[in-house]
């Protein structure tokens, strides 16, 4: 059994946020956007404060506390794993050595990332009509952006390629009757890139958060349009905004959206990047997607610098 605290300190090391419930501790499953692509919005994730077993009862994620530190830390190796508690958490050896060797007998290593080819697209059709005009995008700018659908569950396939040589790493797939919403394969590197790349002409790059934000830009002619495949944005995707003449920042308009576009604001004053944030006017649209050529024409017209501090915003 874990002394008294130990479990807690652990987490801390590991920047999980956990809530005490009675002996066991609750937080965001910290592999629920690994294994389906999409983050814990609520707290499904539960570990043991005295055993250190911990199970999100969404999907499906389990093991002790060395697993959870093995794949957190992507060691793969239980041994690393605990020689990090031993050093860095200094936790009872003895009781580590003990789930090392129940461990050993149950875990499953993550997989790693399925070799990718063009050919892999080949299986999912043209975008039809019907869907295109549900989401206010014209079949050219789905072509331009390499947009694919898949028929038998109606979802759009949103390819994510590397910056410089363009090569498929994976798609996103995107429900459009459903919520369907998945990373294939599960841990594509969708951070060190921004969907739409390889449409940028090196002028203006409007950045927003869902790929099909970017198509719709393009479908009512507004070029350079650029997506970081959600809220989270990774100093990789900072690194390419760089290349922008001129950059405008265009997150969604909610909570998340908001929180996002401030701490960009931080990020871009601390490394000097210059932009300009999209203007909702007021509007209670939650994005682009939603807006008319009109009011998309109109918040980039009146999009405030980054001079302004949080009034940007």
């Amino acid at each position: 059994m874990f002394r008294d605290g130990e479990v807690e300190r652990t987490l801390l090391r590991l920047s999980i946020v956990s809530i005490p419930r009675n002996r066991e501790l609750g937080a965001m499953c910290p592999m629920h956007e690994y294994r389906t692509g999409k983050k814990d919005n609520n707290p499904s994730w539960s570990i043991n404060a005295v055993t250190g077993a911990h199970n999100c009862f969404s999907c499906g994620y389990k093991g002790n506390l060395l697993t959870l530190i093995s794949d957190l830390l992507e060691y793969g190796d239980l041994d690393k794993a605990k020689s990090w508690l031993r050093t860095d958490v200094e936790l009872d050896i003895d009781f580590i050595s003990r789930q090392l060797d129940e461990a050993r007998k149950t875990y499953i290593h993550l997989p790693k990332l399925v070799p990718m080819s063009e050919a892999r697209l080949a299986v999912f059709g043209d975008v039809p009509i019907w869907a295109a005009n549900e989401r206010g995008i014209s079949i050219d700018a789905c072509n331009k952006y390499g947009v694919r659908w898949q028929a038998n569950d109606s979802s759009w396939i949103l390819p994510i390629r590397t910056v410089d040589h363009n090569k498929l790493l994976g798609w996103q797939e995107k429900g459009q009757i459903s919520r369907r919403f998945f990373n294939r394969p599960p841990g594509v590197p969708k951070s060190k890139t921004l969907f739409g790349m390889d449409c940028w002409d090196g002028d203006q790059m409007i950045v927003v958060e869902s790929p099909l934000d970017a198509v719709k830009l393009a479908s009512v002619g507004i070029p350079g349009g650029v997506a970081t495949f959600g809220a989270t944005v990774s100093s990789d995707q900072i690194e390419l905004m760089r290349r922008a003449k001129t950059l405008v920042i265009a997150m969604d308009n909610d909570e998340a959206g908001k929180k996002s576009s401030q701490t960009l604001l931080s990020t871009f004053r601390k490394v000097g990047i210059e932009c300009w944030f999209f203007n909702y006017t007021s509007s209670d649209v939650k994005d682009i997607g939603d807006m008319s050529a009109d009011q998309i024409d109109l918040g980039l017209e009146q999009a405030k610098h980054c001079v302004m501090g949080a009034l940007a915003i």
